[in-house]
This record gives structure tokens, sequence and C-alpha cells, in this order.
């Protein structure tokens, strides 16, 4: 294991499987943190805030298997003897190699396809996707297409907002700055469009969402 914690990546490197019982690990990023982990076989995960994964120090068997909670994007290293299983919830992500995005901060799971090909299952239903395509899964499984750059704002350093409720723009901000939120009367109507920096303060955040009606205390 090799670890570097002033760039926030940990990186295990490949080692021979012994015959031993299989050996679990879990990495959770707190709110406020962002996180990226290599796998034994080359894989690159990147964490969002307040997410966890749980995975094998050493990929064993004929599936290559982990499970996520929060929001992580995935690089998948190929390999297409051992399949890569991503487990979220009741929603079960069966990819070769490609790169994709999970989340389930919500009640319902997101599969966001960048490159490649998966196969998203949910309950009794399959779907597969195309790259630029979504599958929610939410008591149904359905898909749609998406702008993929929005989805991987966080990972580039941005919020991206696209007629997003305050409250849903609020959320983001409170698990990146670790913050809770109170609402003082009605905000349910108000939406944003747009992208702002997660490296600028906070207040700065604060004095761009402000408008007329609508102020923010500490």
């Amino acid at each position: 294991l090799q670890a570097s914690a002033d760039s926030n990546v940990i990186t295990y490197s490949p080692h021979p499987v012994n015959d031993g019982p299989v050996q679990w690990n879990k990495l959770t990023v707190p709110r406020g943190g962002q996180y990226q982990l290599v796998l034994p076989d080359g894989t690159r995960v990147w964490l969002n805030v307040a997410s966890e994964i749980t995975y094998p120090v050493a990929f064993k068997g004929p599936a290559r298997e982990v499970t996520v909670n929060g929001e992580a994007y995935f690089e998948i290293a190929q390999d297409a003897r051992h399949p890569f299983i991503i487990h979220v919830n009741d929603t079960r992500i069966n990819v070769l190699g490609t790169s994709v995005n999970i989340r389930n901060y919500e009640s319902y799971t997101t599969t966001t396809l960048i490159t490649g090909s998966v196969q998203v299952a949910y309950k009794e239903t399959q779907v597969q996707l195309r790259p630029g395509f979504q599958a929610i899964a939410n008591g149904t499984l359905q898909q749609r297409q998406v702008n993929t750059a929005a989805v991987l704002a966080w990972k580039n350093g941005y919020f991206s907002f696209e007629n997003t409720s305050l409250k849903d723009v609020m959320e983001e901000l409170s698990r990146w700055y670790d913050i809770d939120i109170k609402y003082n009367g009605d905000v349910n109507s108000i939406k944003y469009d747009g992208e702002i920096q997660r490296n600028l303060r906070l207040t700065s955040i604060l004095k761009q969402l402000e408008q007329p009606g609508l102020q923010f205390k500490f």
C-alpha cells in the first residue's frame, strides 16, 4: 500500500493473489473532502464529498466487485476476463473497461456513462447504456441523454446547476463546506443555472446566489 496524504491519493500496488480470505477496506470521505483511489487492477476512482467505497485489497475470482455510496467517478482498467461490478443499493452496474459516474446522494441512483458500455440492472429490469446517457433507478429503471460535462463538473472543480432548485444547490454546498442549512420562508420557486468554482470561499458563493428577497446569514 502506498498512500500520499498531500495529494489525497491512495494507490494499491499489484501483488500476487494468495489463497487466503478476501480482505476488504472501506474508504470514507467526509463532508468537505475529496479523494482519489487507485485499485490493484489500475482502476482509478475519484470520490466526491460525503461518499464511501468498499473494495478488496486484491481482486480474486471471476469478477472485480466494489460497493459505493455517495458519488464516485470511475476510470476502469480493461480486463475482458474479469468484469468490473459496482453495487449501489439495489442497483448493479456491470462494466468491462469504461469511464462512468455513479451518484446516490438522493433517494435514487444515477449511472452516467462517459465512454465505453455498461449494463445497469435494477430489480427485474436491465438497460444497456451508450456514452452520454444516464440510467435512473428510482422505483423503475429509465434512461435519458445528459450533459456529461455538467455531471463531471464536481470532479473538475466546479458546481454545475441546470434549473436547479435553491434547496438542491444548498445541499451541494452543505456537503462541500460542511455546513447545516435552515430556511425561513418559501424558497421552492428559486432556481439557478450556471457554474461556480468549488475553490471559492463560501461567502463569495453566497453573494453570487443572493437576489432580491433572498439573503443568507451565518
